[in-house]
């Protein structure tokens, strides 16, 4: 059931990425893009491939590949390497019964979060993940930019993409120094077409499901961007000061009242 989740990209067990599609060519129509299409239909294991063999055959009754996809073969696909397994297996453990689910949840967002910054400041993380995958992550960057402000964390189509973009989001959130981290993204993503305050949006749309670590990081960065109430609300004042209210003595000192 993980080949169906975005954050699914490859297998530790075989230490390979998933497949996309069936190995055997296939005309092209509806449902080609999916990898298991019509789970349901035909006397099939749930693994067999459901697209027709012929061009124009449709309905229940049709001839189907029968291609099993959960069949280790040959491809052209290359080979994740180990930080790219360790991040996707880091990302699967989130999925056991023994983590707990809120902090599952936040974690997920988390990275869907990252994600969306690491595309606005591409290529800044290129570093940050195998160089086999970077130009996989360029090639969605650059469809992201036909794209509206809403659909910056759209999460990539394609394995290879999402492989490259997670383990770099995955090595950014366990940063010693998140908010730095988050801070040269954030300077970087003004050199592209989107403004520096349109990943502020973004996070704005999911703080409430951010895990604290994030929100807190986030803050200096994004503080001067943010909303006073509502979204349509002026923008709030920046704080650029470390004055806070517990610098405030107790009691007046004597020599102020004097």
């Amino acid at each position: 059931m993980a080949w169906h989740l975005p954050v699914a990209f490859a297998c530790p067990r075989h230490r390979r990425f998933l497949r996309e599609g069936c190995p055997r060519p296939h005309p092209s129509g509806p449902g080609a893009a999916q990898l298991i299409d019509h789970p349901g239909m035909g006397p099939l294991h749930p693994a067999q491939c459901r697209m027709p063999l012929q061009a124009g055959r449709a309905g229940r009754h049709r001839a189907s590949c029968g291609t099993r996809l959960d069949q280790a073969s040959e491809d052209d696909l290359p080979r994740p390497s180990a930080d790219t397994l360790n991040a996707q297996q880091g990302i699967l453990d989130r999925l056991s019964q023994q983590y707990p689910a809120g902090d599952a949840a936040c974690a997920f967002t988390d990275l869907r979060m990252i994600t969306a910054l690491l595309c606005l400041s591409w290529p800044l993380g290129q570093d940050l993940m195998d160089p086999s995958l970077a130009a996989a992550v360029s090639e969605h960057v650059r469809g992201l930019g036909f794209l509206s402000r809403r659909a910056l964390d759209k999460q990539p189509g394609g394995v290879i993409a999402a492989a490259g973009l997670l383990t770099a989001a995955a090595v950014i959130l366990d940063s010693p120094d998140l908010a730095g981290t988050v801070a040269r993204h954030v300077q970087a993503s003004e050199r592209g077409r989107f403004s520096k305050s349109s990943w502020a949006r973004v996070l704005d749309r999911h703080r409430s499901s951010c895990s604290p670590a994030l929100t807190e990081a986030a803050e200096p960065a994004t503080r001067a961007y943010r909303r006073a109430s509502g979204p349509h609300s002026p923008k709030a004042p920046p704080r650029i000061s470390v004055y806070r209210p517990e610098h405030i003595p107790a009691l007046l000192e004597q020599r102020w009242h004097d």
